[in-house]
């Protein structure tokens, strides 16, 4: 099979937008909200081998990370993720998950995940990752962080895949990478990449304009 990594440079494209992502279940209708809710159940619930999610925490120092995660009947999420995330890309860890209205449909992991928390918890420096354990639904399977706005998106994982062996695909990608330096050419001009790190998922881009060498955080997210 062939690996990408998936790769965003938003100062380097300028995109024109005519309108606004929105919120599909931002309706008044505490039925409609209900109707909703539970079609969104029915579809999370529904991914046979579960969902592989692209997890961004603050894209200003970290980038993307690949979990896997599940949604029972009880109301339960179990979670397992890449080495660098997990330690170990066996394990699984398991906590309640709600759906619930405000100013729309809102997923929340309510209960401690040792995997999946980690990115919102504060760490030693009253910060950690930054990122969000409740998101907006905009679609079944595309969500916002209801704190940082990040989009995480949802695709089901292949019933022919196990968790371990797609994530140990994910893991021999972040080998790759580690510290690497990556060179280009951008409208004629060379490029640098230097990934600061196989677990921040980050890259040192430099280039030269007509006054200095400047030099930018990209993130990424490693895909198989």
């Amino acid at each position: 099979k062939i690996l990408f990594i998936l790769i965003s440079i938003p100062f380097l494209f300028l995109v024109a937008c005519t309108g606004e992502e929105k919120e599909i279940y931002s309706g008044n209708s505490n039925e409609r909200l209900t109707e909703e809710e539970e079609a969104c159940r029915k579809d999370l619930q529904g991914a046979e081998n579960g969902w592989i999610m692209e997890y961004f925490p603050d894209t200003s120092l970290y980038g993307g990370y690949q979990l896997i995660v599940s949604f029972d009947e009880d109301g339960m999420a179990t979670f397992s993720a890449e080495k660098a995330v997990s330690g170990d890309n066996t394990r699984k860890e398991s906590g309640m998950y709600t759906l619930k209205h405000e100013n729309g449909i809102l997923l929340s992991f309510d209960t401690y995940n040792r995997i999946f928390h980690q990115f919102s918890d504060p760490q030693s420096d009253g910060i950690g990752f930054g990122g969000d354990y409740e998101f907006y639904v905009m679609e079944h399977t595309v969500l916002k962080g209801k704190k940082t706005y990040q989009r995480v998106e949802l695709h089901r994982l292949s019933t022919d895949v196990s968790w371990s062996e797609y994530l140990s695909k994910i893991d021999k990608m972040a080998t790759l990478v580690d510290t690497k330096y990556l060179d280009m050419t951008l409208n004629g001009k060379p490029v640098s990449m230097l990934a600061k790190s196989s677990f921040a998922r980050c890259f040192n881009l430099s280039y030269t304009t007509d006054e200095a060498v400047e030099t930018h955080v990209m993130s990424f997210v490693l895909t198989v």
